[in-house]
């Protein structure tokens, strides 16, 4: 009896492990090309980050992009991505931050940029809740103004340094906000086609279900034969 009970709970077992490997998602990963970002802030702390969609339109960046392409000289430059780059826990973050982009299909040669738009009423080199004034408890006042940057000569965009690697941008943000991620046409052509085989891709689940149904059916194979090697023996 000891060893038939021995079968059956080896069988359910193995049905359990066998049920929860099959139901493991694939990891989740955001829209767009950007799949998912990590970073550190200026102390080396790393950071829970997230980009998520953004409500601003392309036509935000029209001014700035068309500045880049005449300062690099390339004209066939493309937004491949928009994102809105967000702290999701814990303290705020010292800046600036070192954030990676994961990109699947940018490659250490690809030219890559990131527009930044600024929040609006932003003053230099300070927050965006100080006011025209001036900073006092120093060794010498300093006078400060308010610079509205969405009146600017570029809509208070900015270029912010970015670095290509193995399937990731590196970035430098000095605040959290709005960005699109540009590239020449040879990094766009290689990002579409690292997504299409992406695209072919089992997911996990995908995997798991016919691996399962074999193994199991292995196992309850092997407790019907011990049950009649363990009857036969009685």
């Amino acid at each position: 009896m000891k060893k038939v009970l021995a079968v059956l709970l080896t069988a359910i077992l193995a049905f359990t492990a066998l049920t929860a490997v099959a139901e493991t998602p694939s990891p989740e990963k955001s829209s767009g090309v950007i799949v998912s970002v990590s970073g550190k802030d200026a102390d080396g702390n790393a950071l829970k980050l997230a980009v998520e969609p953004t409500k601003i339109g392309q036509s935000t960046y029209t001014k700035a992009l068309d500045n880049l392409k005449k300062e690099v000289g390339d004209d066939n430059l493309k937004i491949v991505d928009q994102k809105q780059l967000v702290f999701k826990e814990g303290k705020d973050p010292k800046f600036p931050l070192t954030v990676d982009l994961s990109v699947p299909g940018v490659k250490p040669t690809s030219k890559v940029y990131v527009l930044f738009k600024a929040g609006e009423n932003q003053a230099e080199g300070l927050s965006n809740k100080a006011a025209d004034g001036e900073v006092i408890g120093l060794s010498a006042a300093t006078s400060f103004k308010i610079i509205n940057l969405a009146e600017t000569d570029l809509g208070g965009v900015e270029k912010l340094d970015a670095k290509a690697g193995t399937d990731k941008v590196t970035v430098t943000f000095n605040a959290l906000g709005e960005f699109v991620l540009v590239t020449d046409a040879q990094t766009v052509a290689s990002i579409a086609e690292a997504a299409k085989d992406d695209t072919k891709s089992p997911q996990t689940s995908d995997k798991a279900t016919p691996v399962m149904v074999a193994l199991f059916a292995v196992v309850a194979v092997a407790a019907v034969v011990s049950v009649k090697k363990l009857r036969t023996n009685a």
